[in-house]
Formats: structure tokens, sequence, C-alpha cells
């Protein structure tokens, strides 16, 4: 199997993939957490991220937990 074929391509399959697969809780602890992590460039597992991914899909990622920040603050 080719890397790209697991690789979320929108926003819904990303919350899929982190709260059915992976099985991670997706608290606003989580989203903060990952967004301040994944918004340090040279951040060990950033870098890690990006080397995998690379920084286009980094910075997708990043948006959707930004709107995954906005969706759990508007639900309060």
């Amino acid at each position: 199997m080719q890397i790209e074929s697991i690789i979320p391509k929108t926003y819904e399959q990303w919350r899929h993939c982190i709260e059915v697969i992976c099985k991670q809780a997706f608290s606003s602890d989580y989203v903060r957490e990952r967004l301040d992590e994944m918004g340090k460039p040279q951040h060990f597992k950033t870098r890690q991220f990006a080397e995998l991914y690379g920084d286009a899909h980094r910075q997708q990622v990043i948006s959707w937990f930004e709107q995954a920040a906005k969706e759990m603050a508007s639900a309060r």
C-alpha cells in the first residue's frame, strides 16, 4: 500500500483517522497541544511529520486543527 493512499484528503477523513482508527480522544487540550507543536517547525515531532508527509500537508493539518478548535469553541 502506498502512503499516499492512507493520507487523509479531507477534514472528515482526518477526523475519522484520529478518532476512530487511532482511537485518540479529541479534546480541546489535545487540539491546543497539537496546534502548538505543529506550529513549531523545529520541534522534533513536527520535523518528523514534515519529512514523512511534506510541509504542505503539515500546513493542511494545522488548518484542520484550527477548524476543530473553532468548532469546539462554538459548541460551548
